[in-house]
């Protein structure tokens, strides 16, 4: 079992927004780093759990682990990824586990994974920016007609 073997970057489920945890591997001496993420909504409430678990079996359907290799977690954010743009943009920090180390190799790493999109990173911090809201724009007033004053009726009696 190599290290050269395994995925760098595995998304379960489709999806637009989407957590993701890094891993430290370590097998004879050499590390690698890889992540792995889930969509919010199939991941349920226990998320980072389940992706460590997911990622346990997949290590050890490969051999890893029974290679004497090891793993831990180093942290995590939040993907969005939007196929109509082309974009993935990776932000935020895991509640459990802080942020990944270096956002800017691990952007690296999902520009290799996903060629076809614009792969940008934020740091923990700081938030992605939201798109502007739509503003109403106002029609200016019709202008009104002056309302003609009308002379009074003269009674036929007046005469």
């Amino acid at each position: 079992m190599a290290l050269e073997e395994i995925r760098d970057v595995e998304l379960l489920g489709d999806g637009v927004v989407f957590q993701y945890l890094v891993f430290s591997l370590q097998l004879e001496g050499a590390t690698k780093r890889i992540a792995r993420g889930s969509n919010y909504i199939s991941s349920g409430v226990d998320s980072e759990e389940a992706l460590i678990r997911w990622t346990r079996q997949d290590l050890e359907d490969a051999g890893f682990l029974d290679a004497g290799g090891e793993f831990t977690v180093q942290g995590g954010g939040s993907l969005a990824r939007n196929p109509y743009y082309g974009t993935l943009t990776l932000f935020g920090k895991n509640t459990a586990y802080g942020a990944d180390p270096d956002r800017e190799s691990l952007a690296q790493t999902f520009k290799a994974e996903f060629p076809d999109y614009e792969v940008s990173w934020f740091g923990p911090d700081v938030a992605p920016p939201k798109p502007r809201p739509r503003v109403k724009r106002r029609r200016p007033a019709k202008r009104r007609r002056p309302v003609k004053r009308r002379r009074p009726l003269k009674s036929r009696r007046a005469k």
